[in-house]
């Protein structure tokens, strides 16, 4: 820790128990009536925090051992299906990124619904040629 470090946490402390001191002193100022009020108010809002907080707590256990079960499982079943993919149904990397293209594109839908006609175009132009 650098001296500078150092002073900045001292310059810290010395904020929070001036801090600190001076909410005491305010307090000693503050009538009963409003102290209590004070009091009801902090009570009503733990209760209501403890409250939201007790319904997801009881699950909770739960769900980080859950969603690392159901990662490994998706991870193993992706991992079953490309080894045991017979190797003339492989996918070309081209054709996935083909499809990608197709999806992000920002091409009109009509281009989509006539795909098989340019396909077709394109294949009877290199017969052609």
């Amino acid at each position: 820790m650098t001296g500078k470090d150092k002073q900045t946490l001292l310059d810290e402390q010395l904020l929070l128990s001036a801090a600190k001191s001076t909410l005491e002193h305010n307090i000693d100022q503050i009538d009963e009536q409003v102290q209590s009020r004070l009091a009801a108010a902090r009570r009503q809002a733990i209760d209501a925090y403890s409250t939201k907080q007790s319904v997801p707590a009881k699950y909770s256990q739960w769900i980080l051992p859950m969603g690392g079960l159901a990662t490994v499982g998706a991870a193993l079943l992706l991992t079953v299906t490309l080894w045991t993919m017979p190797t003339d149904q492989k996918v070309e990397p081209v054709a996935v990124l083909e499809d990608i293209n197709l999806l992000t594109g920002s091409e009109d839908i009509d281009f989509y619904q006539e795909l098989e006609f340019y396909e077709w175009l394109v294949v009877n132009e290199q017969a052609v040629s």
